[in-house]
């Protein structure tokens, strides 16, 4: 039996059984929504998972569950692009550790499926390229390789994008093994991590891929990407000053 929050008001008129559980689960939810998170700069991933808590069960329809799932990423993405990220390195951290105040009113375990722990990955890759607050990307890197040949092609589309911020120059040939496949979207997000994985490896193979691949918009996308270093730009540096 599930129990969702219509019909509390009449559910606090008169009690039994079931009325207490609903009223029970409706006060622990505001219960959570008041007391369970501090001050965030995660401020619209916290706004997602109150909204997606208010639903008493998610899909159980695969597709259907990517609704809840992406508006967790786009929530994730959304932080990261407006708020401060000294502070929201910390708070990545945490939720990697499943430390956050937000992992414990993650009601449906949103933050549990693999593509937001691939996205929060490669999100960390990132605060260490700022010199931030982060994970040893040895685990990160391993999490996001054992995702990069998933069966699930949104998985495995995620786990080579967020490559790109976590991977070495040891993962320059499996990039480019994706690349040479020419598979519409994943030799996509192969191109574009080969480019921002910064590594001397990357940018040689996206030259001799270039000659390779025949499909004219991918070919098109790798000669943009390498224009920066025909016209004698440097790869970015991936130490910390």
């Amino acid at each position: 039996m599930s129990f969702g929050w219509v019909g509390t008001d009449t559910c606090l008129q008169k009690y039994d059984v079931g009325c207490g559980m609903i009223v029970s689960e409706y006060f622990l939810h505001l219960f959570l929504i008041v007391f369970s998170t501090q001050a965030t700069e995660l401020t619209e991933l916290e706004a997602v998972l109150h909204q997606q808590n208010m639903i008493t069960e998610m899909p159980q329809d695969p597709i259907a569950f990517r609704r809840p799932v992406n508006e967790v990423l786009n929530a994730l993405n959304r932080d990261w692009g407006r708020g401060n990220r000294e502070y929201l390195a910390k708070e990545f951290v945490l939720l990697w550790q499943r430390k956050h105040a937000l992992n414990g009113m993650d009601r449906h375990a949103l933050l549990e499926t693999d593509r937001v722990r691939i996205q929060l990955a490669g999100l960390l890759g990132m605060t260490t390229r700022l010199c931030l607050e982060s994970v040893p990307n040895d685990e990160l890197r391993s999490f996001v390789l054992s995702h990069v040949q998933n069966r699930s092609i949104s998985e495995r589309a995620l786990a080579i994008r967020m490559l790109a911020y976590v991977g070495l120059a040891v993962d320059v040939p499996l990039l480019a093994d994706i690349v040479r496949t020419e598979a519409q979207g994943l030799s996509t997000f192969a191109v574009i991590a080969l480019d921002h994985l910064h590594e001397e490896d990357g940018i040689t193979a996206l030259f001799e891929l270039e000659q390779r691949v025949k499909a004219p918009e991918l070919k098109s996308l790798i000669s943009e990407r390498l224009m920066v270093y025909r016209q004698g730009g440097a790869i970015p540096s991936k130490k910390c000053d």
